[in-house]
C-alpha cells in the first residue's frame, strides 16, 4: 500500500499499449511543497521524449515539506514496441527505470 493505493509491481517490466504505467514514489525533505514534478518517457538509446506531463506539487494531496507521495498513471497507447525509460524529476532529484513495450498477440 502506498498512501491508500494498492500497488502491485510489474515483474519483468513489460507493458502493452492498452495498459498504463503507474509511477509511485515518496520523496522526503523537500523543504517546501512547491514547484513541479515532471514525468517523461524516453525511447531507449535516444533522447527522444515520447510522453511528458507535469503536476504542481502544491496540488498533490497531503504534500508537505517533509513528505510528498507521487501517484501517476501514464498512458502508453501511442508507444511502439521497444525499450523505454521513465524519468521522474522533482526539485533537484531525478529517478528513472527501464520498461519494455511488447507487441500484442494476433487476434484470430
Amino acid at each position: 500500500m502506498i498512501s491508500g493505493s494498492k500497488v502491485r509491481p510489474r515483474i519483468g517490466g513489460s507493458f502493452r499499449r492498452d495498459e498504463s504505467l503507474g509511477v509511485y514514489m515518496t520523496v522526503y525533505n523537500l523543504g517546501k511543497p512547491q514547484g513541479q514534478v515532471e514525468y517523461q518517457v524516453v525511447r531507449s538509446g535516444t533522447s527522444e521524449v515520447v510522453v511528458t506531463t507535469t503536476e504542481d506539487i502544491a496540488k498533490i494531496p497531503s504534500a508537505s515539506g517533509s513528505e510528498v507521495t507521487l501517484q501517476k498513471l501514464l498512458r502508453l497507447e501511442n508507444l511502439s514496441p521497444g525499450s523505454y525509460t521513465v524519468r521522474v524529476r522533482i526539485a533537484t532529484l531525478e529517478e528513472s527505470a527501464l520498461f519494455t513495450m511488447t507487441v500484442p498477440p494476433q487476434v484470430r
